[in-house]
């Protein structure tokens, strides 16, 4: 996906089948973008330092080293450059799945932390100069100290950033204070003391993914435990973040385990099906739990309530399989209960609520490890 210029590919749409090894179509590329090619640079830096530190991963760590610095030279040169999937001023209808392009402050929060990563890589004074030029352009400052879980992945790098031995001291202690003061505030500390949320996992809004955003505000608490932020013990924040660990293992109004297929692990009720091309609906090996042979692999986390799902446009005329009226649930149920077990394609679009994706499952396997020896 990376072109020696060191651009990175936007985006991959693939051909899918169930199981994926009997696709027979095109593989669909969109171009190069600065977006994808920041985003790149971080992921390369890291995975460069954590590869590092294993032994016989040297070359491969410096590989990815000198890929995350030429993506980052490209996206520098190239601060503009744009592609959007599944637009037709692009010319890009039905490539891929959502909208993968961002606006100007997604790449900005994409460069922020490539730099981080950067700089924790390769201490150079580049990559510190623009966070310490940038840093107060994100909505950790100029939303009023505002910390949200729809950001976790930019303000966890830089609660990192203010952890890193040679970041400049002031950014350091702005960062440190500025997360302080947002989880002391409305939606975090203040919630939880409140029991705002009758299972102490609250969320202001309940949204497509709610899961993986329980996920991110889980590991919100739990930043501040591994930073010693605040004024509250490490066990204090520990024990907030477990709670929106128990919420996704069964702690919610349908006593659902959030996990597919988890029954010979000892969960009596968790998702029987979700989502997927493979793992689809009439799949006769791996549809539900109930009617498969072997249903959905284990362990994988759902998308969850979603009180916005909508069946498709058109409803139930558009198509028979619409049925008479919309699923009830998810519709017509309370923000916490707008979720039920299916994998329906278009038109009852049952991916509003039960897909999985890396992004889900990375959020919570993260949250998870802080409680794992």
């Amino acid at each position: 996906m990376q072109e020696p210029s060191g651009a990175m590919l936007s985006i991959a749409g693939l051909v899918h089948a169930s199981p994926p090894s009997a696709a027979t179509g095109q593989t669909l590329y969109g171009p190069p973008n600065t977006s994808a090619t920041l985003a790149s640079a971080g992921a390369f830096a890291l995975g460069a330092k954590v590869f590092g530190a294993r032994a016989g991963l040297a070359s491969y760590a410096n590989a990815l080293k000198i890929r995350a610095e030429r993506a980052w030279n490209w996206a520098v040169a190239n601060p503009n450059v744009l592609f959007k999937n599944n637009d037709p001023a692009y010319n890009s209808q039905g490539l891929g799945a959502g909208q993968q392009e961002t606006d100007d402050y997604g790449r900005l929060g994409h460069k922020i932390a490539a730099a981080i990563y950067l700089y924790q890589l390769t201490g150079k004074a580049v990559y510190n100069s623009v966070i310490d030029a940038q840093y107060r352009n994100t909505h950790l400052f100029e939303y009023w100290n505002y910390v949200s879980p729809f950001e976790a992945a930019l303000q966890q790098a830089l609660m990192h950033h203010a952890s890193l031995p040679g970041a400049t001291p002031a950014t350091a202690a702005a960062l440190r204070a500025a997360y302080v003061s947002g989880m002391d505030g409305t939606d975090h500390w203040s919630a939880m003391s409140a029991r705002t949320d009758p299972y102490l996992a609250h969320l202001q809004v309940y949204t497509w993914g709610s899961n993986a955003i329980k996920s991110h505000e889980g590991n919100n608490f739990a930043a501040l435990a591994q930073y010693g932020l605040g004024t509250r013990s490490a066990a204090a924040n520990l024990n907030a973040a477990a709670h929106y660990l128990h919420y996704l293992h069964g702690v919610n109004p349908l006593g659902k385990v959030y996990l597919s297929n988890m029954g010979a692990l000892g969960a009596t009720n968790s998702v029987d099906q979700f989502y997927h091309t493979w793992f689809a609906h009439g799949s006769a090996k791996w549809d539900s739990v109930k009617d498969s042979t072997y249903g959905p692999p284990p362990g994988f986390l759902v998308g969850g309530p979603n009180p916005g799902y909508h069946w498709e446009n058109g409803c139930p005329a558009v198509h028979p399989l619409c049925g008479t009226q919309s699923p009830t649930p998810p519709t017509g149920q309370p923000p916490q209960k707008s979720y039920v077990d299916f994998n329906d394609s278009w038109p009852l679009n049952s991916w509003e609520v039960t897909e999985n994706s890396n992004g889900y499952q990375s959020a919570y396997i993260r949250l998870l490890s802080r409680f794992v020896s």
